[in-house]
């Protein structure tokens, strides 16, 4: 980028500036989302495509038959975990509210919930999940950039940003490797790490939180008085007029035609 002069001098240009301390205030109930490589995500990624695309399959037959019958017929052909499978932001919101609030039953396996983070937008759509996951014992798997797409085609739906699953062990069934191999790579990703007011708000004992406040150096320009700029601003006008006569004498000997001398 080239710095445009103004016409004044170039001290006038720099504006003096000068150190400034901001406040920041943060929310203390905060947290942080599990922190995965690139590798892990895509192998996370690419496991669950692949044990979702018999579903999607299932899915784009339905919608070629228009009989009634047909499609109670193909409904029974899904596989076994469409069973264990729930899709939608508000559908496991209640999920796992239902999970929270049924404390005593005891859930032989645990939910993993699977969330396009980085293609929702503004994030703080799916924010909430995060203490939602904490509370529900629920592992939260963020996946990487582009997912939203690759899940919807594979399901044969225009989107979906977040999913859950029920994951189960490998009894030595041929047909649940797919499931396993997900399985194994969903525990390289850590839980949650445990917050105190998230504790404290469960045990109900409601301790104030104060407030994160941060303080930012940075820096702001020095504004003159406005007798200085009004007179700055008058000091500019007079020197564009100046220069706009001597422009226009200018341009008019360039378009003179040159005169032939005669011998």
């Amino acid at each position: 980028m080239t710095s445009v002069h103004s016409g004044g001098s170039i001290r006038n240009d720099a504006q003096a500036k000068r150190k400034v301390f901001k406040n920041v205030l943060d929310s203390p109930f905060v947290m942080k989302w599990p922190a995965i490589s690139n590798e892990v995500g895509q192998s996370v990624l690419t496991h669950l495509i692949t044990l979702l695309e018999p579903i999607g399959t299932i899915r784009r037959e339905n919608t070629k038959n228009k009989k009634k019958e047909k499609k109670q017929e193909q409904t029974s052909s899904y596989p076994e975990i469409y069973k264990r499978l729930r899709t939608g932001n508000n559908t496991i919101t209640e999920l796992l509210e239902k999970i929270i609030q049924d404390k005593e039953q005891e859930h032989h396996h645990q939910w993993t919930i699977f969330v396009c983070k980085r293609d929702i937008q503004p994030t703080q759509l799916c924010n909430h999940l995060l203490p939602m996951c904490t509370m529900a014992k629920a592992k939260l798997v963020p996946l990487p950039e582009g997912s939203v797409v690759k899940i919807g085609q594979a399901l044969n739906i225009p989107r979906v940003s977040v999913l859950a699953l029920q994951l189960k062990e490998d009894n030595g069934d041929n047909n649940n490797k797919e499931e396993e191999r997900l399985r194994l790579a969903v525990e390289e990703v850590p839980y949650l790490v445990q917050t105190q007011w998230l504790d404290d708000a469960t045990a109900s004992k409601g301790t104030y939180q104060p407030t994160n406040v941060k303080v930012i150096q940075t820096t702001a320009p020095i504004k003159q008085p406005k007798k200085q700029q009004q007179q700055q601003q008058q000091q500019q006008q007079q020197q564009k007029q100046q220069k706009r006569p001597q422009d226009q004498s200018n341009n008019n000997n360039n378009n003179q035609p040159n005169k032939k001398i005669k011998r």
